[in-house]
């Protein structure tokens, strides 16, 4: 993927050049444009001290917030985190490559606890029962309150040095964790994925996990997420042509009340004249009962719909969008509430938001240097109280203050 990323680099660096000099300020974005009147104001650095933002309840100094309401809350430093997810009761947890679980308790992020290696992803079902996934398997966090959650590791099926990517359930006793890693050191290079179920109980974590399914040969498993209908979807990319081509996607459906994993195929899509295939599934979600997912192929971040998502039918019908502004840049998180509110998150500060009509590029500024971190996940329990998070960035867009 290297090329991906030097071009998502090269594209970066011209999209900051362009903003500074962009003398279309006030002009209407056109259908399918996401260069509209908020392009120029959209990119801020999370790093600089000006945008390096008080937490949100800090009454020591002003809040720090975008004039769409996103306000920047401040990090330990250096953390980079991959994965967050909320209790619905004002409390936030997140994980970080440095192997960090933190905690927001409304106002400040403090670390909770720190692994040996790097954490990936993290859901819970309620405050007191948490699951993390990293480079070393998986955590798990209970306690008597969410102030005082213990952290033990899990023994799991499967090899250990596999790591978990991602973590989504339907309740406490339906759980799934995938992961995977590809060595091209070696030939032919060793790739593993693994797909594992807990259908025990909290409060004996060891005892419930489970081989789920075996994860398709030469494929590694990035993503998996559930509906409220109880579907159950796992992105990820098979390699089995590794290291001579480039990785396909693949894309997993359970229906509810199934024990079947069956293969949906993504389309082949049109880029440059030519036909293009995506390459790695690196998101997605259920909006309004239409399937997002988002991928890349060898030039580009993919943005797809789907409808008739949840019954899984191999000849859903594809919608696929290109953006006009920095098409290169890769897409990690998708949250919405509805079909015309509909928020995707990714490289170098972009977040895109689409009302039905036009997407456009939210307001995120503080500061007066763009904003080049990478936003790897999203949480929301409302349209209202949104955190995306990432490469040294913490952003919430929060409730009406009161």
């Amino acid at each position: 993927m290297s090329r991906v990323w030097l071009g998502a680099a090269l594209a970066g660096l011209l999209v900051a050049s362009a903003v500074s000099c962009d003398s279309s300020e006030g002009t209407s974005p056109k259908p399918g444009d996401d260069g509209g009147p908020d392009a120029a104001r959209a990119l801020e650095d999370a790093d600089v001290p000006d945008a390096d933002a008080a937490p949100d309840a800090d009454a020591s100094e002003p809040v720090r917030c975008s004039a769409d309401g996103f306000c920047h809350t401040v990090l330990p430093p250096g953390q980079t985190l991959r994965g967050v997810w909320g209790d619905d009761h004002g409390v936030v947890w997140a994980v970080s490559e440095q192997g960090d679980i933190l905690r927001w308790d409304g106002s400040s992020w403090e670390i909770r606890h720190s692994d040996a290696g790097a954490l990936h992803a993290i859901w819970g079902s309620s405050p007191t029962d948490i699951w993390v996934g990293g480079d070393r398997g998986l955590l798990h966090g209970s306690g008597p309150s969410s102030k005082d959650l213990v952290w033990t590791s899990v023994t799991v099926p499967g090899a250990e040095d596999v790591p978990i990517s991602a973590i989504a359930g339907r309740s406490a006793s339906d759980i799934w964790a995938v992961g995977g890693s590809v060595d091209l050191m070696v030939f032919p290079p060793d790739i593993e994925g693994r797909i594992l179920h807990f259908a025990g109980a909290s409060s004996d974590p060891g005892a419930g996990w489970t081989i789920g399914h075996l994860a398709p040969d030469f494929t590694v498993l990035t993503r998996v997420w559930t509906t409220s209908q109880g579907a159950l979807w796992i992105g990820g990319a098979n390699h089995e042509n590794a290291p001579f081509q480039q990785s396909r996607a693949v894309l997993l459906h359970q229906e509810a009340g199934s024990d079947t994993l069956s293969d949906v195929p993504l389309p082949m899509l049109e880029r440059y004249g030519s036909p293009a295939e995506v390459e790695t599934v690196t998101g997605g979600a259920v909006v309004a009962g239409e399937l997002v997912v988002l991928g890349i192929t060898a030039s580009e971040g993919v943005y797809l719909r789907a409808s008739d998502a949840p019954d899984g039918d191999a000849s859903l019908v594809w919608e696929d969008t290109r953006f006009d502004v920095s098409p290169s840049h890769l897409l990690h998180a998708v949250w919405g509430s509805s079909d015309n509110d509909i928020l995707l998150a990714g490289d170098y500060g972009r977040l895109r938001r689409w009302d039905g009509t036009t997407w456009s590029l939210p307001r995120i500024v503080v500061g007066k240097a763009p904003l080049t971190n990478t936003f790897h996940a999203v949480w929301a329990s409302a349209d209202d109280d949104l955190w995306f998070v990432g490469d040294r960035i913490a952003l919430h867009k929060r409730p009406p203050q009161k």
